[in-house]
């Protein structure tokens, strides 16, 4: 589903060399994806962006770590996922790029965590695209704060879920409140297998931010 994305638009830009994004859109389709679009649209200051492309992004990855002064390293080889991090403002900024997970946009979203995380717009030459690229009506779950499994095929993706999504859908459901449908409930305590395909980074951060919040708990729709 597409949507109307000024408020996001005028979030994202706010959001620290963004700018210095835009130029990679002239040599290859970029969007922005995940987390960016997702706290964009909340209204909360976005620090860190998931860049996604067709093809491989990693030789404009290491472009754009040149050209703001950053430093470029693997993530996951393997799946040519690869992070910028740069100092900005006393502050570190983390830009993960990465390709398509599936045939196009939408299939990508779809193989993702939950449905608030499965939103994209897309990087053009003149700024930010017009419409949020939203497949699993995460929009309407983030405005309600319901964390939804982004598959609409719960057996499917159940059976290939990654660990580290039962510690986001702790720390989500904690300090905010949100309220986590049942039938993903159901799914996270069989999420026991599978770390070795998850990078040690982002196991370290989830591992991190589940136990530094406060009273983190996860909740049905029925309370």
């Amino acid at each position: 589903m597409l949507r109307d994305t000024i408020s996001l638009q005028a979030s994202l830009e706010k959001s620290p060399l963004v700018d210095r994004l835009l130029p990679l859109a002239r040599q290859q389709k970029l969007y922005l994806v995940g987390g960016a679009v997702r706290d964009g649209l909340s209204g909360l200051v976005v620090k860190d962006l998931d860049v996604i492309s067709p093809t491989d992004p990693t030789d404009l990855a290491r472009t754009f770590a040149r050209d703001i002064g950053g430093h470029w390293f693997w993530l996951d080889e393997a799946r040519q996922q690869s992070r910028v991090v740069v100092d900005h403002q006393k502050l570190s900024r983390h830009f993960d790029f990465a390709p398509f997970r599936g045939d196009g946009i939408e299939a990508d979203l779809c193989d993702r965590d939950f449905t608030v995380n499965a939103m994209a717009i897309a990087l053009e030459k003149g700024g930010l695209g017009a419409t949020l690229i939203d497949p699993c009506d995460g929009a309407a779950d983030l405005r309600q704060k319901i964390l939804r499994m982004g598959s609409p095929e719960a057996g499917r993706f159940s059976a290939r879920i990654k660990p580290p999504v039962v510690l986001i859908c702790c720390c989500k459901a904690g300090p905010v409140r949100w309220c986590c449908m049942p039938n993903t409930n159901r799914l996270s305590p069989g999420c026991r297998t599978g770390w070795a395909h998850v990078a040690s980074v982002g196991c370290n951060w989830r591992m991190v931010t589940l136990w530094s919040g406060n009273g983190c708990r996860v909740r049905s729709n029925r309370g």
